[in-house]
Order: C-alpha cells, then structure tokens, then sequence
C-alpha cells in the first residue's frame, strides 16, 4: 500500500492498490481521508502527484469504457475537488492518450484479439469437431501494411443443433449494438421447445448490419444445423427482412409482436397502449 500525500500537514489523503490478478491499480476507499484542514485556496498538490492522481482516476473510468471526453470531465472534477481553478484542468488529448494506452496495455492490440480467438477456435474445434467456430477476414492496409482484420465469427455447438433437429418449428432472431468494446452488432438467433422455453442455436459478431454480413452469419449458422425453419420471428429491420426472405422463400416471417405494439403505441398515441396489449396478446 502506498500512499500520496499533500503538505501543510493536511489530513486529506487517498491510497491505492495495486491487483496482481487485473493488473491495474484500486482506491483504497476506506483508508482515504477526504478532510482538509485549509481553506481551499493553496496552490494544489505537487505536478508529479497530480499527474498520478489524474492518470490513475482515467484508469479508473477507462474500466468502465468512458468516452475520453467523459473521463476528461470526470478527471478534472475528481482532481479539483471544491476548488474552482483552470490550472488544474487535463486536456483531451492527455486523456484520450492514457485512454487509449490503457486499452492496449489491458486488451493488447486489435490484430492480437483476431489472432487469439483464432487460436481460441482452433482448440474448440479440435475438442468439439461437430462444432460452429468460423470467422471471416478483409484485406486492410494500416501503416504502409496489409494485414487481416477481423470482420465476422459465428459460433453453434453440436448440442445446440440437436436441440434445434427436436424444435425447429419457430425460430426468433434479435440483434442488439453497442454491447461490447468493439461496438459491434451481436446477432442472436434462439429457438422454443414444447414448454415456450427459449434456447440458443447460435450467435455472430459482424462488423456492421449490411446485408452481406447478416447473410453470411445466416448461412454459416443454419448450414451448421443442417435445417431450414418453418417461421422465423424477428423485428422489422429491413436488413433481416431481405436476408430471410432471400435465403428462405418458404419460410414464414412473422414480426415479433411486442416491436409491433412498441410502434403502433410510438406512433398513434391517441389510442390507449391498453388496447394494444389487449388486442395483440388475448391469445
């Protein structure tokens, strides 16, 4: 434990620790000592603490995937405390470089993730050969270099798909954004068994909504479980709409019911939202 502390004999002091399991420095809240026995009208801390205090809270929200400019404001305002002074303000791009060198040292670089979920896939294959592991690459060039850059996977398990082989009759679709540091959209594709319980048959990282990505975690996924179904379930996303209906003509699309009342109370409000859930969900 290590501790910084101001002079005038102050009493104010805060303390970290250092995680050998994360690798990152903690507060120690409770050994903290938020009371001064000063007005706040002295110059501050030394440069040097303050510098350790600034970049070790943009550590503290880097955690927490703060946009720099949200852990600038943050920083500054842990930094002054109750005191209003400009000098003691981080500027963005200090803190979007600690942000940024933080996610590195954390998450190693973007062709690293790549390289290691393929490793990654490479044993679950050897292990579970009946399983779904694959990803897809595109050309980039970054620094005067082409490298491959991750830009889809899609993942089902062999029991996964003897799950679906008993229950294929309704299959429901979802994608949801901005869930992981990547921002990328995570399609989720589910089935029901005979007691309306959901269980999963797949789910894909792609690298944009387009209508190429969305087809190839499609085909990739229902390849693998080796069935077409009978109705599909989704929102209206116009992207989903033209995939279905392109690689599954015969199949039914249905939109998920709870989207349509969602927009038919969004759009005609003067009706009462009870008569929706009435009319939609008697059944």
């Amino acid at each position: 434990m290590s501790f910084i502390k101001f002079s005038l004999e102050c009493p104010f002091k805060f303390s970290f620790k250092y995680d050998d399991r994360e690798g990152i420095y903690e507060l120690g809240e409770k050994t903290a000592i938020w009371i001064h026995n000063h007005q706040l009208n002295f110059k501050g801390p030394t440069k040097s603490a303050l510098n350790e205090l600034k970049e070790f809270a943009a550590k503290e929200q880097t955690k927490k995937t703060h946009k720099p400019s949200e852990i600038r404001d943050k920083v500054n305002s842990f930094a002054k405390g109750k005191e209003e002074n400009d000098e003691f303000s981080m500027s963005y791009q200090k803190c979007s470089n600690i942000h940024y060198a933080n996610l590195r040292r954390m998450y190693g670089l973007p062709e690293e993730d790549a390289e290691n979920l393929q490793e990654l896939f490479k044993l679950i294959k050897n292990k579970f050969p009946k399983s779904l592991c694959e990803m897809s690459f595109r050309k980039v060039t970054k620094n005067n270099k082409e490298i491959n850059q991750l830009e889809n996977f899609a993942v089902s398990t062999e029991k996964m798909s003897q799950l679906y082989n008993l229950f294929n009759d309704v299959v429901l679709v979802d994608t949801t954004y901005k869930t992981n540091r990547f921002r990328m959209p995570l399609l989720v594709i589910a089935g029901i068994n005979e007691d309306s319980k959901i269980f999963l048959l797949g789910f894909a990282l792609l690298a944009s909504e387009k209508e190429e990505n969305v087809k190839w975690a499609f085909q990739k996924i229902f390849s693998h479980l080796n069935k077409k179904p009978l109705i599909i379930c989704s929102d209206s996303c116009p992207t989903l709409n033209s995939v279905i209906a392109n690689l599954f003509p015969s199949t039914h699309h249905l939109w998920c019911g709870w989207h349509v009342e969602q927009n038919l109370a969004k759009h005609l409000q003067s009706i009462s939202k009870n008569f929706f859930q009435l009319s939609f969900f008697k059944f």
